[in-house]
């Protein structure tokens, strides 16, 4: 949390004061918290024309893949692609059945993964967007990730959310204008560094601005069963470090007689479902920058660019990962990608997104954007 500070800092700044502009200081002070609500709208409207950063980064002046790829495919050959992107990788064709549930054209509907190798059935859905596209490609990384532990007990088929990290780090790469455009998704279309942090500002409200709450969840559920925090403290202790790590505050500064802890806090009760996603969140940009060098991809151009499609070498290096499914501890399953140092550490993100701090802290600069924030007064 400490080195993503800086970049969130940034962030947070250039989003507090585009919602300033919306709403006006008797909603958001200009150095003030965001109240949660609108936060929540920011991370909603992530790759929406409605979002608040529209008069900086237009969502038009993005390659417009969505409608090519209506025009040119059918949802089934999003999967194909995917899977064609394994191949070349050096996986062998793997056989799975093909389901489409009875609620595929549902908005809610989404794909799903079922496996008892060596049965594995995929659950599609027929609608179409970039994020169902993207989406594609971890779950059929999902599917190499069960062919490659055919030979583990099933009680080794859990992951700890390694096939989550190591889906995203896919998504990094085929979401990139190079392999839109090997794959047709991108025809005539002319990419300049706007473009590209546009791309990644959207990918950074989605990804970046989630990390802190993710963390905080975390701490919350650590001080309760450490008993540093009582039950009837909980909500001022929530939103104490929603202001200290997230710089979000409450919808109207009041008491602490209510419990407003979100849903997935809950599920962490259980299932220990947000440190899975903090730590597999930043280990992706690790295992996507370390298959960026093996491919050979990287340092020759900027790490957001890289696209490690059709490296060998990348693909043996996810085998390794993968064979050992969850029958060695975690440490040593990321030594076989992270020999010299398999700790969950943030420098691959940060590195990812430098080129936007760049050029948000540079429109923080010219428009007097205070840094830092201004704490609550909770009761």
């Amino acid at each position: 949390m400490a080195a993503i500070k800086p970049l969130y800092i940034e962030l947070h700044a250039f989003i507090r004061n585009q919602l300033q502009k919306k709403y006006g200081d008797s909603i958001i002070k200009p150095d003030g918290l965001i109240p949660d609500h609108l936060f929540e709208q920011v991370l909603a409207q992530a790759w929406s024309n409605n979002s608040v950063i529209e008069d900086v980064f237009p969502l038009k002046n993005l390659p417009p893949v969505e409608s090519v790829m209506k025009k040119r495919f059918k949802a089934i050959n999003l999967y194909e692609i995917a899977e064609r992107f394994y191949e070349h990788l050096g996986f062998e064709k793997y056989p799975y059945k093909i389901i489409k549930p009875h609620d595929d054209n549902d908005d809610e509907c989404e794909a799903k993964v079922f496996y008892s190798t060596p049965d594995i059935r995929l659950e599609f859905c027929e609608k179409m967007n970039f994020m169902d596209f993207l989406q594609a490609y971890a779950q059929m990384g999902n599917i190499y990730y069960a062919q490659q532990m055919t030979g583990l007990p099933a009680y080794f088929f859990e992951t700890k959310g390694l096939e989550d990290a190591i889906g995203n780090a896919v998504i990094l790469s085929t979401s990139t204008h190079h392999n839109l455009k090997a794959i047709g998704m991108i025809l005539d279309f002319n990419f300049t560094t706007e473009v590209e942090i546009n791309r990644i500002l959207r990918k950074a409200i989605q990804k970046v601005l989630n990390l802190p709450l993710d963390f905080v969840h975390i701490k919350v559920m650590a001080d309760l069963m450490s008993e540093k925090v009582k039950i009837k403290e909980l909500n001022k202790h929530y939103w104490e470090l929603m202001d200290k790590y997230a710089g979000i505050g409450p919808p109207n500064d009041g008491g602490s007689n209510t419990l407003d802890l979100p849903y997935n806090f809950f599920m962490d009760m259980n299932e220990n479902e947000m440190s899975r996603k903090f730590n597999m969140e930043i280990v992706s940009y690790q295992i996507y920058k370390r298959l960026c060098e093996l491919s050979g991809k990287y340092p020759k151009e900027d790490l957001h660019l890289c696209d490690m499609h059709g490296s060998k070498d990348a693909g043996d290096a996810l085998k390794k990962m993968m064979k050992l499914g969850s029958s060695k501890p975690m440490n040593e399953v990321l030594a076989t990608m992270f020999p010299d140092n398999p700790k969950v550490m943030a420098d691959s993100l940060l590195e990812y997104y430098n080129p936007l701090k760049v050029m948000i802290g540079e429109i923080n600069k010219e428009a007097n954007v205070k840094l830092g924030l201004k704490t609550s007064e909770i009761n």
